[in-house]
């Protein structure tokens, strides 16, 4: 396949499925009876203001919060997703050049592969939380609220969740990881078309000391294409980020908040993992860790071949140009001084550093949380 229908798959994943009237009908669906219990929950939490209550169903209330909070966020991610489509993905991808051509179709190769062992892991994860258990009624609140005040409708709600489970975890775990990295693949294929173009902007005049004027402006076109290709897709990301920086900081506390409840939810019980919360966790922390791994991975690379492009630059022969070219050399160099990077604040940047830092803080919480629980031994 070539990139443009490598390209269709992944668009289809993150923006065409969502376009679906059932797909529709679904989330707002999920986020209508997610704010209904949530709301009656908070209700309840001021009306009994009881520490033990709030203890017992806090953690399983934080996460429906979480599950409702990327409900919410999908529409408004799905439409940021098609502004970056029309922005950098209106763009013909192939290049003149085969073996650019080649690693581009390489890495939306990779992008697919990687989206499928996502879906995987969240399909697993979902389907280990689809699983009955004991002490599930004892923790999620909406089991009990259902028990206590809507009785009737007690067998529909918890088959009801238990078959929509695998749905709503495949949606909150993968969905924000993958329209990230979708929006990073575009900017990814555009630099790379970026960077053909810098090592070939002298192309035919390489051994050349003296050019004409006919030769000097075509060197000036190639690289007024360059300079526009460079601001335009930073524009474009910088325009996207300012519209999602609203979004990251509480879903990045929410996120932690979300598997610190896990871990006190699955321990709540009686102070150990039971087998099936085990492989609860086990699958979740393997489908957080996947989809972790590929945003590191993919905001790494859009920095390295952002230096790449700086370096390109300053070993550009500009010597024999003149000054119109030059200026414009200047201005180009001026706009690349810094390294390009995926950053949503002064402080959080899509990378390898991000990933380390997070998953230090999972297990340094885990290794507390284990600690506690020897010394309650």
């Amino acid at each position: 396949m070539n990139a443009e229908q490598l390209l269709k798959i992944y668009r289809f994943e993150c923006i065409d499925f969502f376009e679906f009237r059932v797909v529709k009908f679904l989330v707002y669906n999920f986020i209508v009876i997610f704010s209904i219990s949530t709301l009656f929950q908070t209700a309840l939490f001021i009306y009994k203001f009881e520490l033990n209550y709030l203890i017992r169903f806090g953690p399983s209330y934080v996460i429906i919060i979480y599950l409702l909070t990327i409900l919410i966020y999908i529409p408004i991610l799905v439409e940021i997703l098609n502004e970056v489509t029309t922005d950098l993905g209106s763009r013909r991808l192939e290049c003149d050049n085969d073996i650019v051509n080649t690693q581009i179709e390489k890495e939306l190769t990779q992008g697919i592969v990687y989206m499928v062992i996502s879906l995987i892991c969240g399909i697993v994860t979902g389907s280990t939380y689809a699983i009955a258990s004991d002490e599930e009624n004892q923790l999620v609140y909406i089991f009990p609220l259902c028990e206590e005040y809507f009785p009737t409708w007690t067998f529909i709600v918890e088959w009801g969740f238990r078959c929509s489970i695998i749905f709503i975890y495949c949606l909150a775990i993968t969905s924000p990881s993958h329209y990230i990295i979708y929006g990073l693949l575009l900017i990814r294929l555009e630099e790379h078309r970026l960077l053909h173009s810098l090592r070939n902007v002298n192309q035919n005049y390489e051994k050349q000391e003296q050019l004409d004027l006919a030769s000097q402006n075509i060197i000036k076109e190639r690289l007024i294409s360059c300079l526009k290709r460079h601001i335009h897709f930073s524009r474009s990301i910088r325009k996207i980020l300012k519209k999602s920086e609203n979004l990251v900081l509480p879903l990045q506390i929410e996120s932690v908040l979300y598997f610190m409840s896990i871990v006190v939810n699955s321990l709540m019980v009686d102070g150990t993992l039971s087998k099936l919360s085990y492989w609860r966790l086990i699958s979740l922390t393997v489908t957080a860790v996947v989809a972790l791994s590929g945003l590191s991975f993919y905001g790494q690379k859009i920095e390295d071949l952002s230096e790449n492009i700086f370096n390109c630059l300053i070993n550009i022969k500009w010597y024999h140009w003149n000054d119109t070219n030059k200026k414009l050399y200047l201005m180009f160099l001026q706009n690349s001084l810094k390294p390009f990077k995926i950053k949503f604040t002064e402080n959080i940047s899509v990378n390898y550093k991000m990933g380390i830092e997070i998953i230090k803080s999972f297990f340094s919480f885990i290794s507390v949380v284990r600690q506690l629980q020897k010394k309650r031994d």
